[in-house]
């Protein structure tokens, strides 16, 4: 069964499929001062909201200083308005008939995007009527990645999983580090910690480095290599993030791709910053275990959806009641 460990020793519990994250629904601003250091941003100012505050990715208000609030578009999910998502804590692990989302493990990689599609899935029988599990769209990525740099979260850069052996919740031995195969910083101790979305051992991990993450973000439905039928036929919308241009200013139904981790924070830290073309329609994000600097919560980068060595996957479940 699915569950939610409160504290580290819960992960040996042999009933334990799954470690999640709880991201509750939130608004955020990014003030002009805080993105004019891209290499020393500041905090990402968050508000969290009630289901009823539904503006995903339009302008909400501006506040009394012209800084203007967006109500985070993860939290919108084919037009049902969510309290919040629940985010694999860690890279997904296990195999393509048996998937689980645990620390200390080798990652799941190694499939096209569409098998990657199919195995998010597979949690779904545990859940029920409860949830709807899936595969990481482009924009619930970013809601963890806005919310790891705000004053709820570790507000910092976060550091690289350097593991070459592809571990899930290894925290290097600095910010940058290069790939090692001694990966001795697990996921509760000092550095691992250091690894994690809010700086401690109750956030999100392999956000930076570990495998680079396919995500459902791609340029006008191109199936590429993903192993979808063309123009995703058959794929509810509500299941990925479409991409009209390769224009960020005008890449969302021609206008800013708002909550997207993308226009707004593009080269925070150094992190790569490609955008999908037609030939390589598909985002992948964080980077993997060797790109030190280049990693990060805001890499994104830009692949043909086909199977590679290094490209895992993230879990998201949608709460349905």
């Amino acid at each position: 069964m699915l569950k939610v460990p409160s504290s580290p020793e819960d992960e040996g519990e042999s009933d334990v499929l799954a470690m999640l994250v709880w991201i509750p629904r939130y608004s955020y601003t990014i003030s002009s001062i805080a993105g004019s250091d891209k290499n020393n941003p500041g905090a990402i100012d968050i508000k969290f909201v009630d289901k009823n505050v539904n503006e995903n990715g339009t302008a909400s208000y501006t506040d009394e200083i012209d800084n203007t609030w967006y109500t985070h578009p993860a939290f919108d999910f084919g037009g049902v308005q969510l309290s919040g998502i629940w985010v694999g804590k860690f890279e997904t692990t296990g195999n393509g008939d048996n998937p689980t989302i645990l620390p200390n493990q080798t990652s799941l990689r190694n499939q096209t995007v569409s098998l990657l599609f199919a195995t998010a899935q597979k949690f779904n029988i545990s859940l029920g009527n409860n949830g709807d599990s899936h595969m990481a769209k482009n924009s619930e990525w970013a809601a963890v990645a806005y919310l790891s740099h705000s004053k709820y979260g570790k507000d910092d850069e976060v550091y690289i999983n350097n593991c070459s052996k592809y571990i899930t919740g290894i925290g290097a031995e600095s910010v940058s580090a290069s790939s090692t195969s001694n990966c001795i910083n697990t996921y509760s101790t000092e550095n691992g910690q250091k690894a994690s979305t809010t700086g401690n051992v109750y956030g999100v991990y392999d956000m930076s480095g570990g495998s680079w993450e396919y995500v459902m973000g791609v340029y006008q439905k191109v199936k590429g290599s993903s192993g979808f039928k063309d123009n995703l036929e058959g794929i509810d919308e509500k299941y990925y993030d479409s991409y009209i241009t390769t224009d960020l200013s005008d890449a969302c139904n021609n206008s800013s791709c708002n909550g997207h981790a993308l226009e707004e924070i593009s080269g925070w830290y150094g992190d790569y910053a490609i955008f999908v073309p037609t030939s390589r329609p598909w985002f992948s994000r964080g980077g993997y275990y060797n790109d030190c600097s280049l990693a990060g919560v805001f890499n994104f980068y830009s692949h043909i959806g086909c199977n590679y060595n290094d490209a895992s996957f993230r879990v998201v479940i949608s709460p349905t009641k």
